[in-house]
Protein backbone atom coordinates (compact mmCIF):
# COMPACT_ATOMS: atom_id res chain seq x y z
CA UNK A 1 0.00 0.00 0.00
CA UNK A 2 1.02 3.28 -0.91
CA UNK A 3 0.94 6.57 1.46
CA UNK A 4 1.20 9.61 -1.45
CA UNK A 5 2.01 13.22 0.41
CA UNK A 6 2.95 16.44 -1.16
CA UNK A 7 5.31 18.91 -0.16
CA UNK A 8 4.20 22.84 -1.54
CA UNK A 9 7.43 24.31 -1.98
CA UNK A 10 9.14 26.37 0.72
CA UNK A 11 7.20 25.72 3.21
CA UNK A 12 8.28 22.48 4.97
CA UNK A 13 11.41 20.03 4.31
CA UNK A 14 11.11 16.61 2.43
CA UNK A 15 12.68 14.99 5.26
CA UNK A 16 10.03 16.47 8.00
CA UNK A 17 6.87 15.90 5.72
CA UNK A 18 8.30 12.27 5.32
CA UNK A 19 8.45 11.74 8.78
CA UNK A 20 4.75 12.95 9.20
CA UNK A 21 3.33 11.20 6.52
CA UNK A 22 5.55 7.89 8.50
CA UNK A 23 3.27 8.79 11.43
CA UNK A 24 0.15 8.62 10.07
CA UNK A 25 0.72 5.61 7.95
CA UNK A 26 1.03 3.84 11.06
CA UNK A 27 -1.64 4.59 12.42
CA UNK A 28 -4.18 4.39 9.32
CA UNK A 29 -2.76 1.14 8.12
CA UNK A 30 -0.88 -0.41 10.91
CA UNK A 31 0.90 -2.62 8.65
CA UNK A 32 3.79 -2.16 6.00
CA UNK A 33 3.23 0.03 2.96
CA UNK A 34 5.28 2.45 0.92
CA UNK A 35 5.89 6.22 1.87
CA UNK A 36 6.24 8.34 -1.43
CA UNK A 37 6.88 12.36 -1.30
CA UNK A 38 5.91 14.57 -3.91
CA UNK A 39 7.18 18.14 -4.29
CA UNK A 40 3.95 20.49 -5.94
CA UNK A 41 5.09 19.90 -8.97
CA UNK A 42 4.52 16.50 -8.93
CA UNK A 43 8.39 15.43 -8.41
CA UNK A 44 9.18 12.41 -6.76
CA UNK A 45 11.15 13.89 -3.92
CA UNK A 46 11.27 10.59 -1.67
CA UNK A 47 10.27 7.13 -0.96
CA UNK A 48 10.24 4.73 1.77
CA UNK A 49 9.81 1.60 3.04
CA UNK A 50 8.39 1.08 7.03
CA UNK A 51 6.68 -1.21 9.26
CA UNK A 52 5.13 -1.16 12.34
CA UNK A 53 7.15 0.80 15.21
CA UNK A 54 6.89 -2.52 17.62
CA UNK A 55 8.13 -4.94 15.18
CA UNK A 56 11.77 -4.99 16.79
CA UNK A 57 14.05 -7.13 15.77
CA UNK A 58 11.40 -9.35 13.71
CA UNK A 59 12.65 -11.54 10.54
CA UNK A 60 11.61 -9.40 7.86
CA UNK A 61 8.95 -10.80 5.92
CA UNK A 62 8.77 -11.14 1.58
CA UNK A 63 6.36 -7.89 1.63
CA UNK A 64 8.91 -5.79 3.72
CA UNK A 65 11.60 -6.55 0.92
CA UNK A 66 8.81 -6.53 -1.92
CA UNK A 67 8.41 -2.82 -0.38
CA UNK A 68 12.06 -2.17 0.10
CA UNK A 69 12.55 -2.94 -3.64
CA UNK A 70 9.94 -0.98 -4.96
CA UNK A 71 11.77 1.91 -3.01
CA UNK A 72 14.78 1.24 -4.55
CA UNK A 73 13.17 0.98 -7.77
CA UNK A 74 10.96 4.44 -7.64
CA UNK A 75 14.14 6.06 -6.50
CA UNK A 76 16.12 4.69 -9.79
CA UNK A 77 13.04 6.73 -11.77
CA UNK A 78 14.80 9.77 -10.30
CA UNK A 79 18.35 9.20 -11.42
CA UNK A 80 19.83 10.87 -14.31
CA UNK A 81 20.86 7.71 -16.40
CA UNK A 82 18.47 7.08 -18.78
CA UNK A 83 19.50 3.08 -19.08
CA UNK A 84 19.13 3.03 -15.01
CA UNK A 85 15.42 4.37 -15.41
CA UNK A 86 14.79 2.12 -18.21
CA UNK A 87 15.95 -0.78 -16.10
CA UNK A 88 13.95 0.08 -12.83
CA UNK A 89 10.78 0.75 -15.06
CA UNK A 90 11.34 -3.30 -16.65
CA UNK A 91 11.91 -4.35 -13.11
CA UNK A 92 8.74 -2.89 -11.75
CA UNK A 93 7.11 -4.48 -14.69
CA UNK A 94 8.14 -7.79 -13.31
CA UNK A 95 6.84 -7.18 -9.82
CA UNK A 96 3.39 -5.89 -10.90
CA UNK A 97 0.85 -4.51 -7.81
CA UNK A 98 -1.49 -1.42 -8.17
CA UNK A 99 0.97 0.91 -6.20
CA UNK A 100 3.33 -0.22 -9.59
CA UNK A 101 0.98 0.68 -12.08
CA UNK A 102 0.71 4.05 -10.39
CA UNK A 103 4.39 4.64 -10.39
CA UNK A 104 4.53 3.31 -14.16
CA UNK A 105 1.49 5.97 -15.05
CA UNK A 106 3.47 8.64 -13.34
CA UNK A 107 6.62 8.15 -15.01
CA UNK A 108 4.58 7.84 -18.21
CA UNK A 109 3.74 11.28 -18.21
CA UNK A 110 6.68 12.79 -16.83
CA UNK A 111 9.97 10.94 -17.60
CA UNK A 112 12.19 13.22 -19.97
CA UNK A 113 13.40 10.26 -22.53
CA UNK A 114 11.06 8.64 -24.70
CA UNK A 115 12.73 5.34 -24.73
CA UNK A 116 11.85 5.52 -20.59
CA UNK A 117 8.16 6.41 -21.54
CA UNK A 118 8.45 3.50 -24.44
CA UNK A 119 9.54 1.15 -21.56
CA UNK A 120 6.63 2.67 -18.94
CA UNK A 121 4.18 1.91 -21.66
CA UNK A 122 4.97 -2.12 -22.06
CA UNK A 123 5.70 -2.64 -18.08
CA UNK A 124 2.10 -0.76 -17.23
CA UNK A 125 0.80 -3.75 -19.69
CA UNK A 126 2.44 -6.28 -18.38
CA UNK A 127 0.98 -5.04 -14.76
CA UNK A 128 -2.73 -5.02 -16.13
CA UNK A 129 -2.51 -1.26 -13.93
CA UNK A 130 -5.61 -2.58 -11.97
CA UNK A 131 -8.61 0.15 -11.51
CA UNK A 132 -6.19 2.39 -13.62
CA UNK A 133 -7.95 1.24 -17.16
CA UNK A 134 -7.07 2.32 -20.86
CA UNK A 135 -6.30 6.06 -19.80
CA UNK A 136 -2.28 5.99 -19.22
CA UNK A 137 -2.47 4.07 -22.88
CA UNK A 138 -4.47 6.75 -24.54
CA UNK A 139 -1.90 9.57 -23.28
CA UNK A 140 0.23 7.73 -24.80
CA UNK A 141 -1.04 7.77 -27.97
CA UNK A 142 -0.33 11.73 -27.75
CA UNK A 143 2.95 11.15 -26.83
CA UNK A 144 4.91 13.71 -28.80
CA UNK A 145 7.50 10.80 -29.69
CA UNK A 146 6.97 8.75 -32.61
CA UNK A 147 8.01 5.78 -30.37
CA UNK A 148 6.45 6.07 -27.55
CA UNK A 149 3.06 6.12 -29.59
CA UNK A 150 4.12 2.99 -31.75
CA UNK A 151 4.51 1.20 -28.03
CA UNK A 152 1.07 2.61 -27.19
CA UNK A 153 -0.27 0.76 -30.32
CA UNK A 154 1.07 -2.18 -30.07
CA UNK A 155 0.28 -2.17 -26.13
CA UNK A 156 -3.87 -1.98 -26.75
CA UNK A 157 -2.87 -4.64 -29.31
CA UNK A 158 -2.85 -6.44 -25.74
CA UNK A 159 -5.77 -4.98 -24.09
CA UNK A 160 -8.13 -5.64 -27.40
CA UNK A 161 -11.92 -4.86 -27.27
CA UNK A 162 -13.80 -1.56 -28.62
CA UNK A 163 -11.41 0.30 -26.53
CA UNK A 164 -8.81 -0.73 -28.24
CA UNK A 165 -10.23 -0.48 -31.78
CA UNK A 166 -11.60 2.86 -30.98
CA UNK A 167 -8.44 3.98 -29.75
CA UNK A 168 -6.57 3.25 -32.76
CA UNK A 169 -9.37 4.36 -34.79
CA UNK A 170 -8.20 8.36 -33.64
CA UNK A 171 -4.47 7.63 -34.53
CA UNK A 172 -5.76 7.05 -38.21
CA UNK A 173 -7.51 10.22 -38.15
CA UNK A 174 -4.84 12.51 -36.04
CA UNK A 175 -1.72 11.37 -35.95
CA UNK A 176 1.20 12.90 -37.92
CA UNK A 177 3.35 10.43 -38.47
CA UNK A 178 2.38 7.97 -41.55
CA UNK A 179 4.73 4.99 -39.89
CA UNK A 180 2.51 5.24 -36.99
CA UNK A 181 -0.67 5.00 -38.54
CA UNK A 182 0.70 2.17 -40.79
CA UNK A 183 1.24 0.52 -37.57
CA UNK A 184 -1.87 1.24 -36.26
CA UNK A 185 -3.58 -0.40 -39.18
CA UNK A 186 -1.27 -3.45 -38.30
CA UNK A 187 -2.09 -3.97 -35.10
CA UNK A 188 -6.13 -3.17 -36.21
CA UNK A 189 -5.83 -6.26 -38.85
CA UNK A 190 -5.22 -8.46 -35.66
CA UNK A 191 -8.24 -7.35 -33.88
CA UNK A 192 -10.24 -8.66 -36.69
CA UNK A 193 -14.05 -7.46 -37.91
CA UNK A 194 -14.69 -5.29 -34.99
CA UNK A 195 -11.69 -3.13 -37.12
CA UNK A 196 -13.59 -2.98 -39.97
CA UNK A 197 -14.78 0.59 -39.46
CA UNK A 198 -11.30 2.27 -38.60
CA UNK A 199 -9.95 0.50 -41.76
CA UNK A 200 -12.34 1.74 -44.14
CA UNK A 201 -10.97 5.33 -43.13
CA UNK A 202 -7.67 4.37 -43.79
CA UNK A 203 -8.66 3.72 -47.21
CA UNK A 204 -8.54 7.22 -47.78
CA UNK A 205 -5.27 7.78 -46.03
CA UNK A 206 -2.92 10.40 -47.74
CA UNK A 207 -0.07 7.88 -47.41
CA UNK A 208 0.10 4.82 -49.93
CA UNK A 209 1.45 2.70 -47.54
CA UNK A 210 -1.06 3.16 -45.24
CA UNK A 211 -3.68 2.32 -47.25
CA UNK A 212 -2.46 -0.53 -49.36
CA UNK A 213 -1.94 -1.99 -45.16
CA UNK A 214 -5.81 -1.41 -44.81
CA UNK A 215 -6.71 -2.72 -47.87
CA UNK A 216 -5.09 -5.84 -47.36
CA UNK A 217 -6.03 -6.05 -43.72
CA UNK A 218 -10.25 -5.83 -44.94
CA UNK A 219 -9.66 -8.39 -48.09
CA UNK A 220 -7.99 -11.00 -44.92
CA UNK A 221 -10.96 -10.37 -42.44
CA UNK A 222 -13.33 -10.70 -45.23
CA UNK A 223 -12.16 -14.09 -46.71
CA UNK A 224 -11.62 -14.88 -42.70
CA UNK A 225 -15.34 -14.56 -42.18
CA UNK A 226 -16.45 -16.88 -45.22
CA UNK A 227 -14.92 -19.62 -43.66
CA UNK A 228 -16.45 -20.67 -40.20
CA UNK A 229 -15.23 -23.33 -37.75
CA UNK A 230 -16.57 -26.23 -39.11
CA UNK A 231 -17.86 -24.89 -42.47
CA UNK A 232 -17.37 -27.86 -45.77
CA UNK A 233 -14.35 -27.48 -47.37
CA UNK A 234 -15.43 -26.98 -51.38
Amino acid sequence: MEVRGTVEDGTVSAELHSVALEEAARLLLGRHHLVTVYSSAGTLIEVRAIGNRDGGDRRRTRRDERNQRLADLVRDLGQPDVRRREQAVEELGRIGGMEVGEVLAQTLRGDPHEYVRAAAVAAWVKVGAGGLGAAPLREALADEASWVRSAAIEALAKVGGATAVGALGQVLLEDASARVREHAVEILARLGGDAVGPLSIALEDGDEWVRERAGRALLAIANASKVSPGSPTP
